[in-house]
């Protein structure tokens, strides 16, 4: 879960707020919505919506993107909750363009998938979720491999995690891959997920993937080879 909120700086008794903070910050977002994490604003988003701020620029970038927020229960907190909005276009054209599968028929993909690679490769799971986007996972102790849905995009994607009380890496499996040299060149397989068929060839291609990752990450290696291929260390 990654935490958003106004931050006002003071230089020479001036406010500049969050200025040079943007960049880095669009990474961070884009980074958390790529791999399903949960997203929540700390500060009040009804009442810092204006003023040319960081704060602004992050909000503003999420609606960009086919997201809103809402408060939670109360005593939560943080109090605000980023969501994906219903329905998740917006496109400037409908012109050639095909509905995504449903998350329903996402997890069913992802299990028909991995049913191969869950016996032979000794994996636990699917644990399946919809916070911020549609996340399959599949777990062999700390090692984890979330396999997700961007509706919007159209696209399908795997995150190989190192996941413990002390302990988040994470790194897309193609980059993985290519790190290894188990991949020679990016592209090895598709992310396209614009219809059913691309979404199965996709599933198939990363999937053989982590199959073939997975025996260079057991007997505890996952953190030490992860680490080494440029993982994002969360914490």
């Amino acid at each position: 879960m990654i935490f958003l909120l106004y931050v006002e700086l003071r230089r020479e008794g001036r406010g500049e707020r969050g200025r040079g903070g943007w960049t880095r910050n669009k990474r961070f977002i884009d980074a958390a919505l790529a791999e399903g994490r949960p997203i929540r604003l700390v500060t009040n988003p009804n009442e810092l919506y204006l003023g040319g701020n960081v704060f602004q620029k992050e909000l503003k970038y999420l609606q960009g993107k086919g997201y809103e927020w809402r408060q939670v229960e109360f005593g939560e907190v943080p109090p605000w909750e980023v969501y994906r909005v219903r329905p998740y276009l917006n496109l400037r054209s409908w012109e050639g363009y095909v509905m995504p599968p449903s998350v329903k028929e996402f997890f069913q993909e992802v299990r028909a998938a991995y049913s191969g690679p869950l016996i032979r490769i000794g994996l636990d799971g699917p644990e399946e979720t919809h916070d911020v986007m549609p996340v399959s996972s599949y777990r062999a102790r700390e090692l984890a491999y979330d396999v997700f849905l961007d509706v919007r995009e159209g696209t399908v994607g795997t995150a190989v995690k190192v996941v413990t009380d002390d302990i988040y890496l994470s790194i897309d499996v193609e980059a993985l891959a290519l790190a290894l040299e188990i991949m020679e060149k990016r592209g090895g397989f598709s992310r396209s997920a614009r219809s059913l068929k691309q979404l199965r060839k996709s599933l198939e291609g990363q999937a053989a993937y982590v199959e073939m990752l997975h025996p260079l990450l057991r007997d505890g290696e996952a953190e030490r080879v992860l680490t080494q291929a440029g993982a994002r260390r969360w914490r």
